[in-house]
């Protein structure tokens, strides 16, 4: 009997909101994340290209971005490739949850994939494990880091992730 085709769901949005661009820094995070034993999905990818689409100016076109994916595994990914693409750029990255093992979940994801890209703890990396303010940051390099905090009616309010290109 011939083996049935694997189905993968449908790998587009039905509607989507994209301003224009020519260039993107999508492309860099992808092939980051995909160093672990994680593997981008292409609906993953598509969005990755466009939440990191920058202009002529090398500016982020997309100054928010945010995205409704129903009943689908996989959305948190996108943020997780995202900010490492951050932390080893040297940007200030803040992972927002609105529970806290939800932001200690992204959290422990997050080392996992660093140890996995190669990065050593204590050498590399300075991870702090502090219940609802854990932090990643990169030793070499121009000290990017990753904050994760949990909503609250005082903080942490806003984005998922937030990662401005000047913030120190």
């Amino acid at each position: 009997m011939p083996e049935a085709e694997k189905r993968i769901g449908r790998q587009f949005p039905t509607q989507s909101v994209v301003l224009p661009y020519t260039q993107t820094k999508g492309g860099e995070a992808i092939l980051l994340y995909d160093q672990s034993s994680r593997k981008t999905m292409e609906w993953q990818q598509s969005m990755l290209y466009d939440i990191m689409a920058t202009d002529d100016d090398g500016l982020w076109v997309h100054i928010k971005f945010g995205y409704s994916i129903p009943r689908r595994n996989g959305k948190s990914e996108i943020a997780v490739a995202r900010a490492i693409w951050g932390l080893l750029h040297d940007e200030a990255v803040l992972y927002t949850a609105h529970l806290t093992n939800t932001s200690t979940t992204a959290f422990l994801k997050i080392v996992k994939i660093l140890d996995e890209m190669g990065f050593v703890e204590n050498d590399d990396i300075k991870v702090t494990r502090q219940k609802g303010g854990e932090r990643i940051e990169m030793l070499k390099g121009g000290g990017g880091y990753i904050n994760f905090l949990t909503r609250t009616g005082t903080g942490g309010l806003g984005e998922g992730l937030f990662s401005p290109q000047n913030l120190r």
